[in-house]
């Protein structure tokens, strides 16, 4: 729900990924892929799991190239979301809802803090823990089931003192049975590509065409964090985080992979069979220092730090997933048998790993009352392995990748009176081979192959925001160029190696617009417009000056919400 208020982000598969071969999430910004871009306190969150927000405190939304902040990364941005920690004062809320689809939903957020008496630093702690029960079907759509189960407790030590330890972890669990919606030959409007043959007439929203006796999509996920926080004074605080993350996710589906499945002499559409089972784990180590102090009459906030990070991900080959017979366009049976199921793992595998090690440094320098200076720079040194072995163990590929990044952002705001700013930026992200899949490929013109340069990109932005009414009112709007460079377009790939470059590019130009206002005491709306113009810079006229798959030209959302008056 927290994307839906983001113009310029374009969903495909959703978090799960399908039966990709990709380590998380698949969504686009502002037209580039986002892969693996997702974030809990700062720490990249792989998984193949569709991820809940009971444990949630907030979540921010970074446009553009920003690999000087989380590390490698593309030209899309990223999402970090911070988990709720426990506080002074005891609380307690719970909340329950049933809607269509026979979807039902309870969370519980319960916080425990340490009597007032105490002076000592075990006495100002709190515990708190947070719970999901979810279950049910998904509006509009036949069959559909999802469950969740999860629970997410914290302990903190030292709270409202100068060193504080805390100590926190999730346990999630799902059970769903997975969804791949309609055949895209039944899309009405114009056909998705130029050979598309689309039904005679329209398909009911609700046909199911999966198999509930034979397809799941289960999927666990155990994160683990211990945070230390020290104030050595006034002005400087030292922090250590370390965060363990592991998800496991095994799924069975039935899909329509193409519009060409749809066979319009039947009227029937294949269904094709996949298994997928991914295991992925990262641990990160994060020490930094933020401090504010002045150097003459210039006010600094500064941060530098080193993270250490390993991640890692696990793909073992699933095979006797079965067949099923081509499914009637208009009237599938779900309970269509699928022959051969006996699903089991062929001893094929891929294995891939990646061991970071950066450093950063971050300041925003005040000069008088208006002008703000932000600048800052991350260097990191990479190492990528990727092993692959067929069903009776030979090795079909043995890759490493190492390099160094240096990546960066400058930025210029003033403060055109204290409600209103103005700010120009520029940043920097590099994207080497693996990084959204921790797969390497011997083929040489392959974008994940080790002897190819990382995609670099750049974004300059400029952008203001307005507060107004008293702080009723607020409006924010920017206009950005995004490049991403060193595509690569092959020249000829029946040569031997393949003649290729790296000098396409993709090009994305726009602008958003956004405001979040309180119309009423119990009225609140927010809205957001975005226009993105991209285009595809290559060398194969055919393609040269098309639009970049997945970018909308033009997106936007209306969220409201009224208070009722209770008592």
């Amino acid at each position: 729900e927290t994307l839906r208020n983001v113009p310029g982000i374009t969903l495909q598969a959703g978090e799960a990924g399908g039966a990709s071969n990709t380590a998380g999430e698949m969504f686009n910004m502002r037209g580039f892929k986002a892969s693996n871009s997702l974030f809990v306190e700062g720490v990249r969150d792989d998984g193949l799991v569709s991820r809940d927000v009971f444990n949630v405190e907030q979540v921010d939304v970074y446009m553009g190239p920003t690999a000087s902040a989380v590390r490698r990364g593309t030209a899309a941005g990223y999402v970090n979301m911070q988990t709720k920690v426990p506080h002074l004062g005891s609380s307690s809320a719970a909340t329950f809802s049933y809607g269509n689809g026979d979807r039902g939903r309870l969370t519980a957020d319960l916080n425990f803090a340490s009597s007032g008496s105490s002076e000592s630093w075990w006495g100002k702690s709190a515990f708190r823990v947070n719970a999901l029960w979810q279950d049910g079907g998904v509006p509009g759509r036949d069959e559909v089931e999802q469950q969740s189960r999860a629970v997410a407790p914290s302990l903190a030590f030292g709270l409202g003192t100068p060193t504080r330890l805390t100590a926190s972890a999730q346990i999630l669990r799902q059970e769903n049975l997975p969804d791949y919606g309609i055949p895209g030959a039944a899309w009405q409007e114009e056909p998705l590509t130029p050979t598309t043959i689309q039904t005679p007439a329209p398909v009911d929203q609700a046909n199911f065409y999966g198999s509930p006796g034979f397809d799941h999509d289960d999927a666990e996920q155990d994160a683990y964090m211990l945070r230390l926080e020290h104030d050595v004074n006034r002005r400087f605080t030292l922090r250590n985080q370390t965060r363990y993350n592991r998800a496991h996710r095994d799924a069975i589906i039935s899909s329509i992979q193409n519009p060409a499945a749809y066979d319009a002499v039947a009227n029937h559409v294949a269904i094709a069979r996949q298994g997928n089972i991914r295991e992925n784990t990262i641990a990160s180590n994060q020490t930094s220092m933020i401090g504010r102090f002045s150097t003459g009459t210039l006010r600094h906030s500064s941060s530098f730090g080193i993270e250490f990070t390993h991640e890692s991900q696990y793909a073992p080959s699933v095979i006797g997933v079965g067949t099923r017979a081509p499914a009637d366009v208009f009237h599938p049976n779900p309970n269509e048998p699928v022959i051969g199921f006996a699903p089991a793992q062929s001893g094929a595998f891929t294995d891939g790993n990646t061991n970071t090690a950066s450093a950063y440094f971050f300041d925003t320098v005040d000069v008088g009352s208006r002008w703000q200076f932000v600048g800052g720079a991350r260097w990191e040194r990479y190492d990528t392995d990727f092993l692959s072995e067929d069903a009776i163990g030979l090795v079909t590929a043995d890759l490493e990748d190492t390099d160094s990044l240096v990546s960066g952002k400058i930025g210029v705001n003033y403060r055109l009176m204290p409600t209103a700013n103005l700010y120009v930026s520029y940043g920097t992200s590099a994207t080497p081979p693996g990084s959204a899949n921790f797969s390497l490929s011997t083929q040489a013109n392959n974008a994940n192959s080790p002897n190819v340069d990382p995609q670099a990109s750049a974004n300059f932005e400029v952008g203001t925001k307005w507060d107004l009414a008293n702080g009723r009112l607020s409006l924010n709007s920017a206009a950005f160029r995004t490049e991403n460079k060193n595509v690569i377009f092959t020249v000829d790939a029946t040569a031997v190696p393949p003649v290729f470059n790296q000098d396409d590019s993709q090009l994305v130009r726009g602008f958003t617009f956004g405001a979040l206002g309180r119309i009423t005491e119990r009225w609140e709306v927010i809205t957001n417009f975005g226009y993105l113009d991209s285009e595809l810079n290559t060398q194969g006229a055919l393609n040269n000056g098309n639009r970049l798959v997945l970018t909308p030209e033009f997106s936007g959302s209306v969220w409201t919400t009224y208070g009722l008056a209770m008592g």
